[in-house]
């Protein structure tokens, strides 16, 4: 019954998630990927494209990432080269990074998100004169860098705290 099942993009970007969000290596996963289009004649989508992209990164990957993103002939999308941006930040490439920031800006326009990449990168290589200049074009464009914060809810039994103040 099985065998009359023919998966569709769908099916094959949601095993390309699945293979992000798990242990699967990324060989196993590229051989997914290739089976798609070789095995079923399913053409890659930008959707596909970021999935691997994103999952290249999460493995340290980022140039192979590149190749594909032109391998598969979607060099000109910008969305492609934010996902390699956002693997750049995760694996902290800053040669890659470089090269997708520029790509962003030039299909997209000047864009904050690229700066507080770019920002987050130089601070992990601890490039701090390059955070100054960045944060000085956000500071000029009047965006503000969100500090990060955390918080615990902890539930206290009220008895026991009064109990043991007496």
């Amino acid at each position: 019954m099985i065998e009359d099942l023919k998966p569709d993009w769908v099916t094959f970007l949601n095993i390309l998630t699945a293979c992000s969000n798990t242990e699967v290596p990324l060989q196993r996963a590229i051989e997914y990927f290739e089976s798609m289009i070789n095995d079923y004649g399913i053409e890659p989508t930008i959707e596909h494209c970021c999935s691997m992209v994103r999952l290249m990164g999460e493995r340290g990957e980022v140039w192979q990432a590149k190749r594909m993103i032109y391998e598969l002939a979607f060099g000109s999308c910008g969305v492609v080269w934010r996902a390699l941006l956002g693997a750049c930040g995760a694996c902290r490439d800053l040669k890659v990074a470089n090269i997708a920031a520029a790509k962003v800006i030039q299909l997209e326009g000047d864009d904050d998100y690229v700066y507080i990449m770019m920002s987050n990168i130089y601070a992990s290589y601890a490039k701090w004169r390059d955070v100054s200049k960045v944060r000085k074009i956000l500071k000029e464009r009047g965006v503000r860098k969100e500090v990060g914060c955390s918080w615990i809810e902890v539930e206290v039994d009220r008895a026991s705290l009064h109990s043991s103040h007496m």
